[in-house]
């Protein structure tokens, strides 16, 4: 039989859009949702239960909740303090105000210098990111998204990677 694994976020746009959590078959491909990115579940995580049908919103086999509450306690990134507002489709960095927004903006999020994307670097812990740095002829440090976006950094403008 098929087992399953599900997104278990409540305000994941695919949920918002059909009704139903995201679900895949377990065979070895996705670990995280491709519409909110949160990583999927393959078992209840109330009684472990291995889902062998797409899940609705409880567990067949115990009736606890598969799905994270909407208006679950979470935490700030920046500050720590509880925020307790419904989070928007899509949403996946809680903050409690425009002032630790913008500071986690500062501190985490990068422009590639090569195709302009925006890139979030809080989740990389063991900082991939800055092998795709460059330093450009002037001394100044380029940060590129990706592997892609360094080499053609380099082949475009020259410069030393690192």
């Amino acid at each position: 039989m098929d087992h399953y694994a599900y997104c278990t976020n409540a305000q994941c746009s695919h949920l918002a859009r059909m009704g139903r959590p995201y679900a895949t078959p377990c065979n070895g491909g996705l670990a995280a949702c491709p519409h909110c990115f949160q990583p999927l579940c393959k078992e209840c995580p109330a009684c472990g239960y291995i889902l062998e049908a797409r899940p609705l919103r409880y567990c067949p086999a115990c009736g606890q909740r598969v799905l994270e509450s909407a208006t679950a306690r979470r935490t700030c990134a920046i500050c720590g303090r509880p925020v307790l507002r419904t989070l928007q489709p899509g949403e996946t960095v809680v903050v409690c105000s425009d002032s630790c927004l913008a500071a986690y903006m500062q501190r985490y999020i990068r422009i590639c210098d090569n195709c302009g994307k925006r890139f979030d670097i809080s989740q990389d812990p063991d900082q991939s990111y800055v092998q795709w740095r460059t330093t450009a002829a002037d001394g100044t440090v380029v940060e590129c998204c990706s592997e892609s976006c360094h080499t053609q950094y380099i082949n475009a403008h020259g410069g030393s990677g690192g």
